[in-house]
């Protein structure tokens, strides 16, 4: 009888143990912008919503659960949306680029450390839906991970929308007979007739693709980075 009590309790304390192991190992809905491996997360804020033809300022930051010295963050946002810099930016940074539509620099940061880059981005003057993506990477790019958002301009306002948010409807000022008076033009946010800019940092190792973007990546690099981290 002690014996089979003994058993008993060996095995609800094994099924105890099993459970809570399964439930530390499970994804957190927060961690749904990390890398695969949990190295590094991203995280970009901002305002919900914003007067059409303002300055847009996000914040992006940025954690690891390691010491890293050669990570990168790229923000791409199209040639139609240009960001401030990089002469505002953080003074502590590795290496800063900037050109239409493509913002990117690295840092350097410490296990546990959450570091915060500042940005302010100008949305054209005009209705539509517009892509942001933030992308952190580190040498190599064997490690990444990435946050992103729409921003949807009507006539007035400017809305963030977010995953899982349904996209309001765009009635551009000129209305067409095809689709009647008053009566939204239909949009696909991945119709885009903008050129992507090709990175800097396309010249690295890239055996992980990045994150889709909706277009193939460029060959090569238009322009040459200030502070380049390799030779």
């Amino acid at each position: 009888m002690k014996r089979n009590l003994a058993c008993l309790t060996f095995l609800l304390f094994s099924l105890i143990w099993l459970l809570s192991a399964c439930a530390q190992g499970a994804p957190s809905p927060s961690n749904v912008n990390c890398s695969a491996g949990g190295e590094i997360c991203i995280s970009v804020i901002s305002a919900n919503s914003s007067a059409i033809g303002q300055a847009f300022p996000i914040k992006i930051s940025v954690t690891s659960n390691k010491d890293n010295y050669d990570l990168f963050i790229s923000l791409d946002t199209l040639s139609e949306v240009v960001v401030d810099g990089p002469e505002t930016w953080e003074n502590n940074l590795t290496f800063t680029s900037n050109q239409s539509g493509l913002a990117e620099w690295g840092f350097s940061i410490k296990g546990g450390q959450t570091v915060t880059f500042t940005r302010v981005l100008h949305f054209p003057n005009r209705e539509g839906i517009f892509n942001a993506i933030a992308t952190v990477f580190n040498k190599g790019r064997f490690i990444s991970a990435a946050d992103s958002f729409y921003f949807a301009q009507n006539k007035n306002v400017g809305q963030v929308i977010r995953s899982g948010t349904a996209f309001p409807p765009i009635t551009p000022n000129v209305t067409s007979a095809v689709y009647g008076p008053g009566t939204p033009v239909p949009f696909n946010p991945s119709d885009s007739t903008a050129t992507p800019k090709s990175s800097p940092l396309q010249t690295l190792n890239t055996p992980n693709p990045l994150v889709s973007t909706g277009y193939p990546p460029p060959a090569t690099a238009t322009t040459t980075p200030t502070n380049h981290p390799y030779p």
